[in-house]
């Protein structure tokens, strides 16, 4: 290579690695892979409503009623508007939570951390501005606003420094720490709200403590302030997600916390105290989660008890939210904005009993965050996928392996007569034709594939088979089919037959066992898969 020619080669390096056309597509593959996540979710959400019976465009249209998302809808007036107003509100506040939460997992995502215990730090969050809400009542709004958030966030920060200095200092892995924080916290909040507990109300028999002071109570700027109206820590929580990207991409702090989450050894290599990133980011992590819960007790629930203490999920919530928002500032917000949407439309406060009986949107709402979190961690093989598919439809025409279609539509046109160009093109179709039958194992593969599937589809509606042994037959000829294709060289094709027969054939013979009387178990059912399905991810 002539100098030249490698001065040539230098100058193009450069230009090449920092195109903006590759950061582009690469955020465009990031929400391609979020939004068949998303959708695979619902699909299979949609399967779990079927086996009920249920029809489940209806009840997922009763969600997005329940969302209140309509009122941007120019055509809806009158009452409709004015109750999906208040309907939005309720998601926009479960949104503004879910966005601390969200950032709380993120953050340590991207120090190579993973945080579970985003519920403990909004616990200790919520614990703190409680106590410090109800105490120096009389003091200047802003100020005492101002106050008890930041104590709520330097308590929060604090507690899930513990994790992050335990990791750094004998090596503690977070994830064990900080479910052993979770604990803690949800012990020490039962405590003080219990019957008797230093936090409880004296006036009140119930574990529950008292109201915050009116110095305390965050402003609301859109419904009534005694039924869950608006306040303005929604603009606060979306300011964050703004210092979330600021202190990621234009900061050293963000700088040093990425480089340990690409590769700890290396950013130690190059002079970056990877310790102290490790507790910088676990307390800054923790310093959003106590946002949330800050945010909480200051602008609607205004107190907090031991039930509260006991059930809440937005912190586990929080992770579907950053794994599906991929640790990203606007993915978050969306994913945050989908969650509350689907927490507050299916309660039961917004969705219909002859939609769905009461109790069950929230089982089928953990049925889509098990599913989100299921496939999320598969989010390689979407991504496969949508390349494979790209590379198949820009590959250049000519190029050996190039799709029988592009060399039908690009290959020399007839010059004789119509007649020939039929009998051409006759020809080629027929060569392509043979191509595929002559591989018999595939095509039976396949076969044995689409029968495990009818193994399912038969116990649902429209079909609603009654019998078992109808998807129990289905599914053991797709077992033969799969077991020959196996013994004739295509394991992986045979094997994926099998699997789906297998699957489909136990859902579709418990499907024909389920009535209107057992929707309850269904979902019941479903939800304990889903939890399941989160823990083990």
């Amino acid at each position: 290579m002539t100098s030249e020619n490698l001065g040539a080669s230098q100058k193009e390096g450069p230009a090449r690695a920092f195109s903006p056309w590759a950061a582009i597509r690469g955020s465009r593959d990031g929400a391609v892979t979020a939004l068949v996540t998303t959708l695979l979710a619902f699909l299979v959400g949609g399967l779990v409503v079927l086996l009920t019976g249920s029809n489940p465009l209806r009840v997922y249209k009763g969600i997005f009623d329940g969302t209140g998302l309509r009122w941007f809808f120019p055509w809806v007036s009158g009452d409709d508007r004015v109750l999906a107003g208040e309907y939005l509100q309720g998601t926009l506040l479960l949104t503004t939570t879910l966005i601390c939460t969200g950032l709380a997992v993120g953050f340590a995502f991207r120090c190579g951390l993973f945080n579970i215990g985003g519920q403990g730090q909004w616990i200790v969050g919520a614990v703190v501005s409680v106590w410090a809400g109800h105490a120096w009542a009389g003091m200047a709004r802003p100020l005492h606003v101002g106050l008890v958030i930041v104590l709520a966030m330097l308590a929060a920060a604090l507690f899930a420094g513990i994790a992050g200095f335990l990791k750094a200092a004998v090596g503690a892995h977070e994830v064990i720490t900080t479910i052993m924080l979770n604990w803690i916290a949800y012990w020490v909040g039962s405590y003080l709200f219990g019957l008797g507990g230093p936090l409880q109300a004296p006036d009140r028999p119930d574990p529950i403590s008292s109201d915050i002071a009116e110095s305390a109570k965050i402003p609301v700027f859109w419904g009534d302030p005694e039924l869950q109206g608006l306040h303005i820590g929604f603009f606060l929580a979306l300011s964050v997600l703004v210092v979330y990207w600021l202190t990621l991409s234009r900061t050293t702090l963000g700088f040093r916390v990425r480089a340990v989450g690409k590769n700890a050894e290396a950013a130690r290599y190059g002079g970056i105290s990877v310790g102290k990133s490790y507790f910088l980011a676990m307390a800054i992590s923790g310093a959003f989660a106590g946002l949330g819960g800050a945010l909480d007790v200051l602008g609607w629930t205004f107190r907090l008890g031991q039930s509260d203490v006991q059930v809440a999920q937005l912190g586990f919530i929080g992770i579907a939210v950053a794994l599906l928002g991929r640790n990203t500032a606007i993915g978050i917000g969306l994913s945050s904005l989908l969650f509350g949407a689907l927490l507050f439309g299916a309660s039961d406060r917004t969705l219909p009993e002859d939609i769905l009986p009461a109790g069950l949107g929230s089982h089928l709402i953990e049925v889509i965050q098990g599913l989100v979190v299921l496939f999320v961690g598969a989010d390689a093989l979407v991504l496969y996928l949508w390349r494979r598919r790209k590379l198949g439809r820009h590959r250049p025409k000519g190029v050996k392996g190039a799709p029988t279609t592009t060399r039908l539509l690009h290959g020399p046109p007839p010059t004789r007569s119509i007649q020939r160009s039929r009998a051409a093109f006759a020809e080629r179709w027929a060569a392509w034709a043979r191509a595929r039958t002559a591989d018999r194992p595939r095509l039976v593969g396949v076969a044995a594939c689409v029968l495990g599937l009818l193994a399912f589809l038969v116990a649902v509606p429209p079909i609603t088979a009654r019998s078992g042994a109808i998807p129990i037959a289905l599914a053991a000829a797709s077992i033969a089919g799969g077991a020959w294709v196996v013994s004739r060289g295509q394991q992986r094709l045979g094997y994926s037959a099998i699997v789906v027969a297998v699957l489909a054939g136990t859902v579709g013979a418990l499907a024909t066992r389920s009535t209107v009387a057992k929707l309850d178990s269904v979902f019941v059912w479903s939800g304990l898969l889903a939890l399941t399905l989160i823990f083990a991810t």
